[in-house]
């Protein structure tokens, strides 16, 4: 007890810190080379002997440690049929009598380098022990290569409090070039919907920063099993003006589908990708290729999908689509509860020109009281003589301002 108090009162908690992170690694390095020397040495086909083991020797700490073995290569003597399970086999350099080849070693090292790295664990937990030890102080001590070399080979199992020091280090410019780039794949793997908070959002803004050097990843991204992870890399290509590819396409029409980006429904959880409303723009911007993607969203069980497709097609003068289009977008020109739906039908109704007069001449005495206001104006924009053929005064002054606003 005088000793824990001793150590207590004058030994510094930043010393006790360092003197643990540094046993830990070093522990730790001990460890992961005790089992790739294992992994490579655990299908030998080469012998060597032990060496002589004394009874007493299994119970001295220093031979957890360090194994006393002869080391000579015995594989020679199994070959030649003189090591038979009925024959005892002799080290010709120590002496030692085997009776059975399970005896025989497949190394012929002597430092026992996966105890050695567990003496050194237990060392750090001792000191851990022995004074309060401040934990963030320690994974700011951990070397940079062991976070990378951690969470590439263990992914999703490594602690969420490892990962955010290495993802610290890159936000601070305190790694090197090689490694920030070396950064991109953790950060596509940070799309992925999990349980820790706006990780995917962080990962976004530094994809983007990486620029046209985070292409590559992005794209394989594109055919994860993981529908955020999808829609956020989708996202991002979208932003740096990638090339409109057949899988980037398709990612895309699927973000037309009301879901749970940015907010889901019922939740308070936030991530910044409006992938309906880039996706709208992106096929707008590309209309020659998306077309085909945008025909096949037409039939789609979403209703948000369907009224963005065809808001598109008709947007950019799509004739050949008009007769799925437009049954859609006078759908949405009436009252309903959809927020901004009539706007993106009249746009798009717009966009087909003097073509969508006859659709619209048939709603202009339509029961919906919005829907057959809007349509009266479209046609008044577009031929106003054949609303006075029908008898049909025009819309008072301010509701045809209020329409030319929509309109917009």
């Amino acid at each position: 007890m005088e000793l824990l108090t001793f150590i207590n009162e004058h030994v510094h908690a930043r010393h006790v810190t360092m003197l643990a992170a540094s046993i830990g690694s070093i522990g730790l390095v001990l460890l992961l080379s005790g089992g790739l020397v294992k992994c490579v040495t655990w299908r030998s086909i080469r012998r060597y002997c032990p060496g002589p083991s004394p009874p007493w020797s299994r119970l001295s700490p220093f031979h957890w440690l360090w194994t006393g073995r002869c080391g000579y290569d015995l594989t020679g003597h199994l070959s030649s049929g003189r090591a038979a399970k009925d024959l005892v086999l002799i080290c010709p350099e120590c002496g030692r009598s085997l009776k059975k080849i399970k005896e025989l070693q497949s190394c012929p090292r002597h430092v026992r380098w996966f105890a050695l790295g567990g003496w050194f664990v237990l060392g750090t937990c001792l000191v851990i022990s022995l004074h309060p030890v401040n934990r963030k102080r320690i994974v700011h001590l951990i070397p940079t290569i062991v976070l990378f070399h951690g969470e590439d080979l263990l992914e999703s199992h490594w602690p969420n409090r490892l990962k955010g020091e290495l993802r610290r280090r890159h936000s601070h410019d305190l790694l090197d070039q090689e490694r920030s780039l070396a950064m991109i794949p953790f950060y596509v793997r940070d799309l992925r919907d999990d349980d820790v908070k706006f990780n995917a959002d962080s990962a976004r803004r530094r994809l983007f920063q990486f620029g046209q050097v985070a292409l590559p990843a992005l794209t394989l991204a594109l055919g994860s099993d993981d529908w955020q992870q999808r829609q956020i890399a989708a996202d991002v290509l979208r932003e740096l003006d990638a090339s409109p590819t057949s899988a980037l396409l398709d990612v895309t029409l699927e973000g037309l589908r009301d879901d749970d980006l940015p907010r889901p429904r019922g939740q308070y959880r936030f991530t910044y990708c409006f992938n309906a409303r880039s996706g709208t723009k992106y096929m707008l911007k590309h209309i020659d290729i998306a077309e085909t993607y945008l025909r096949r969203g037409l039939a789609s069980n979403d209703v948000q999908q369907r009224l963005l497709c065809a808001s598109v097609l008709g947007r950019s003068g799509r004739h050949e689509s008009m007769d799925k289009a437009m049954p859609i977008l006078l759908e949405h020109l009436a009252d309903n509860k959809q927020f901004k739906d009539a706007k993106l039908g009249i746009r798009a109704i717009e966009g087909f020109g003097d073509a969508a007069l006859p659709w619209l001449m048939r709603y202009i005495d339509d029961r919906d009281t919005q829907r057959r206001d809007i349509a009266r104006h479209l046609v008044c924009k577009r031929d106003p003589e054949s609303l006075f053929e029908e008898g049909i005064l025009l819309p008072p002054p301010d509701l045809r301002a209020y329409f030319t606003t929509i309109g917009q």
